[in-house]
């Protein structure tokens, strides 16, 4: 007989059912082999006849074994324990026929029945890495001892062969051997299914504790067939390669034995137990299932996962081709060469949902203009915050790879539910999880969490705690905290222009008397004119943010006690921040700033003089200009060498027109530039107050 199926289809299980059965014939004896532990196939038919001399060992006083060849009494000796020395005592024939007929009499006189289980057959193939002519011959080459020992043993009245092979292509003539063939059945689709979505439902519905499911309804509907059994039947087993993906028709259709069954979902539930929530569930139930069914194909997946992530092109493919799949993508196709056509359907279905950029589209080119996983334009993670291809704030990937408890500071559900009570208008900790750089990325990340209405009540908060806080230990002293988090998020959900209007125009007449860093932040992201900086309001309330920020100027920072005034609102902000208000990406060679600027430049002049640290850096960038160039400066060594720095120019022009010029120079000649500047600063103070003091 001969026992045909894949790996883990429940051959195994199978034999263990008949060692049961036979159990109550007392003269027939079950001997088991499998061929795993023999590294060639000389090993293997020792091991099969030290199987059956063991057994013959412990029914009969006596072993005639005359004629058995040099290999056979070798094995003997090594493993027959005191039959040993008779055996040795036997020698004479070298007919392999007549060696094993007389092991067939031994059996008949000693009334016994011999079935030889023979299992892992396909240790000795021809080998996955050969295909066609040379994968035959190299099975033919490694198999035919065996095989000529099976023949003589089959034609044995005594002996029965079974054997338990993954495939009938075997070249092992399996014909002359076994007259029958039975085949454990693939398991049904309903049944697949039934198993795994009784895990997933426990799973996503509190097992082993309650979670917050940030993946969208109607993506989790993927995973939800009809509920008829008969059209659920139907509708599992009429998996195709088609536009219309089916990733649950595909995962059924790859677990087709018990074994990957059991491995996939024992896979999925031992890391959900580990961190539940902290990883999105489907994604991990496809994974699993493709790292148990098909190994090999996964450690392709993971050694190549940052391609898979973005893009799957070729980085150095010429300029003719370029968006040219990358050589991965052909080491993939022969893979899937070796499946049957609606497996090799699945696998891309299933590699397809795990990483939505395979396969990759014809000529699509890989998108440069942000660095991976930080482009803005991408917003499949939305959806899906927390799926394997994300790795915004966390390698999902490297989690599912390597399962442990996540700390509280990285816990995705912590954050999940801060957003959940702040949104209720309970405590929470949310802002303070915005405004931290480590953890404002894991709250962007859950964008899909907000409605757009809450991220302007979101900015006014953020904005709120910023204006308690000095720019000293800001990034550049110039951008707040959590700001650009906020505006990054309305790019995505996007709120009506007229609330984020309205908003922005409160922080700034809110906190520009006293927080100007702050509110020049805001305009920066909400009404700036970088063109990099992509806007959520309309180009009119951009206009009027930029005039609300000017404005703020002249009505807060002048007339008696105007410079005092004007140093508490700088709040340690950058040396640049008057020159950003006042013109932001305009040249200081326009007009005034606005009507009232002689009398807000005198308060900035007294400023500069009483609290030169303080003002003379404010005054210096409205009238110097610097430029990157080849310059000569000392070297470690000491040694002069050339190099590449800032070089600062007093601009007597802007100067004469923006201040009061003599009492500007009167206040530049007496400033020392201290170190502490930054270098483009620096070198334009060192080419004003060297003007200065030259006139």
């Amino acid at each position: 007989m001969a026992l045909i199926g894949p790996l883990g289809s429940g051959k195994s299980t199978i034999y263990e059912l008949v060692a049961r059965r036979l159990q109550t014939m007392r003269n027939v004896r079950l001997i088991h082999v499998t061929l795993w532990p023999f590294d060639s196939a000389e090993a293997a038919v020792r091991g099969i006849l030290r199987a059956i001399i063991e057994e013959l060992g412990r029914q009969v006083n006596v072993l005639p074994l005359v004629g058995f060849s040099e290999d056979y009494i070798t094995a003997i000796e090594k493993s027959a324990g005191a039959y040993g020395g008779m055996a040795r005592m036997l020698r004479g024939t070298s007919d392999p026929e007549k060696i094993i007929q007389q092991l067939s009499e031994i059996v008949c006189a000693a009334g016994l029945r011999l079935v030889l289980w023979i299992e892992d057959l396909e240790r000795f193939s021809g080998g996955s890495q050969l295909e066609g002519d040379a994968r035959d011959e190299r099975e033919v080459e490694r198999l035919g001892p065996i095989r000529a020992l099976l023949y003589l043993l089959d034609r044995c009245r005594e002996v029965s062969i079974i054997v338990s092979d993954t495939s009938l292509r075997t070249r092992f003539d399996i014909g002359k051997i076994a007259r029958f063939v039975e085949q454990p059945p693939r398991m049904e689709a309903e049944s697949v299914w039934k198993f795994t979505d009784l895990i997933r439902t426990q799973c996503l519905n509190g097992y082993p504790v309650a979670v917050i499911d940030p993946t969208a309804p109607q993506l989790r509907q993927a995973f939800v067939p009809v509920q008829d059994s008969s059209r659920l039947r139907e509708w599992l087993s009429e998996f195709r390669d088609g536009d219309d993906h089916d990733v649950l028709g595909a995962m059924v259709r790859v677990l087709e034995t018990p074994r990957a069954l059991k491995g996939a979902l024992r896979s999925t539930l031992e890391t959900w137990e580990i961190m539940p929530g902290e990883i999105d569930f489907d994604p991990v139930l496809v994974a699993s299932a493709l790292r148990e069914a098909r190994p090999d194909l996964f450690a392709l997946v993971s050694d190549h996962v940052h391609l898979f992530r973005y893009g799957l092109r070729d980085p150095f493919s010429p300029a003719d081709q370029e968006g040219k799949p990358h050589a991965v993508v052909d080491r993939i196709d022969k893979l899937l060469k070796r499946e049957d056509e609606r497996t090799a359907a699945a696998l891309r279905e299933m590699l397809h949902f795990v990483f939505p950029k395979y396969p990759p589209k014809e000529g699509q080119k890989e998108n440069t203009t942000y660095p991976p996983g930080h482009d803005q334009k991408e917003t499949e993670y939305v959806s899906r915050p927390q799926a394997m291809f994300v790795d915004r704030h966390c390698d999902y990937w490297q989690r599912f790879k390597a399962p442990t408890q996540v700390s509280e500071a990285e816990s995705d559900q912590s954050a999940l539910a801060s957003i959940v009570a702040w949104r209720s208008r309970n405590a929470s900790d949310l802002v303070e999880r915005v405004v931290d750089p480590q953890r404002g990325r894991q709250i962007e990340s859950f964008i899909g969490q907000f409605l757009p209405s809450d991220l302007c009540r979101l900015l006014g908060e953020v904005a709120d705690r910023a204006s308690k806080q000095s720019a000293e230990g800001w990034e550049h002293r110039s951008h707040a905290p959590g700001i650009a988090s906020v505006w990054a998020m309305m790019l995505i959900k996007r709120p009506q222009e007229d609330a984020v209007h309205r908003a922005v125009v409160e922080i700034v007449q809110r906190n520009a008397p006293i927080h100007l860093p702050l509110v020049n932040d805001v305009a920066y992201f909400f009404a700036g004119s970088n063109p990099r900086i992509q806007r959520v309001m309309s180009v009119a309330q951009q206009e009027d943010v930029r005039q609300q920020l000017l404005d703020a100027l002249p009505m807060n920072f002048i007339g008696d006690g105007a410079e005092e005034r004007l140093a508490n609102a700088l709040r340690g902000g950058s040396p640049w921040l008057i020159r950003w208000i006042a013109y932001g990406d305009r040249d200081v060679h326009t007009n005034l700033p606005f009507s009232r600027w002689p009398e807000f430049s005198s308060a900035l002049l007294t400023l500069a003089e009483t609290k030169p640290a303080i003002g003379v850096p404010l005054v210096v960038g409205l009238v110097a200009k610097t430029e990157m160039k080849s310059i000569l400066r000392e070297g470690p060594t000491g040694e002069v060498e050339s190099g590449r720095g800032w070089v600062g120019e007093f601009d007597v022009e802007a100067a004469k027109r923006l201040f009061d010029y003599h009492h500007l120079l009167r206040v530049l000649s007496k400033f020392e530039v201290p170190d502490h500047l930054d270098e483009q600063m620096k070198a334009s103070c060192l080419a004003a107050v060297d003007a200065a003091r030259a006139m």
